[in-house]
């Protein structure tokens, strides 16, 4: 019998086992989430055991649902089997393991459309510097369905925008507000 010990530098990660594509499958999106037409990528990270088993699941990044996060967690939980990492010496010991799941609505799902008008507002403030340091939905937040992006996701803190100064030319720290609104009717 031939025994083939493993140098540090060949300690194995925690593999798979069949095919990770199998542990979320469309007839997995959750019926709640529907009617939001939520989607997204949810990043996460696993502890594999010693046997094998998912031991923690930990989202990274969020799909901006906690539905579908935990979602995610639960069913990889649940499906999720691994060949435990070992050591350098061959020994089992705990891992660790990172992906991410695409959520897309199921293929021919249905989706309602609001009715009526919808009209959102958002302010950002910005330094005299032209950073912005805040931006905030200030109309229209009852009608977002929860992990759908409000306008400000494209003025995080510390974005750039155009400095003001005032005719003293200094810089001037001000706000701005942006109204949308929305009209939605069959055709």
């Amino acid at each position: 019998m031939l025994a083939i010990l493993l140098t540090a530098a060949q300690a194995v990660q925690a593999t798979p086992l069949g095919n990770p594509g199998d542990w979320i499958r469309s007839q997995d999106y959750p019926s709640s989430e529907t009617s939001k037409a939520v989607t997204g990528v949810t990043a996460f990270a696993l502890m594999v055991g010693r046997d094998g088993s998912v031991q923690d699941c930990r989202i990274v990044s969020s799909s901006g649902s906690v539905v579908l996060d935990a979602t995610t967690c639960a069913l990889i939980k649940a499906r999720a089997r691994f060949s435990p990492a070992r050591d350098g010496k061959g020994k089992k010991i705990e891992g660790f393991y990172r992906s991410r799941v695409k959520w897309q609505l199921p293929a021919n799902t249905a989706v309602s459309l609001p009715q009526g008008t919808q009209v959102i507002a958002i302010a950002i403030d910005v330094d005299p510097k032209g950073i912005v340091e805040r931006c905030e939905t200030i109309e229209g937040v009852k009608d977002l369905k929860d992990g759908q992006p409000t306008p400000c996701v494209g003025y995080p803190v510390g974005f750039r925008v155009r400095a003001a100064t005032g005719p003293d030319g200094k810089g001037l720290a001000y706000r701005i507000v942006m109204r949308q609104s929305m009209e939605f009717k069959p055709r």
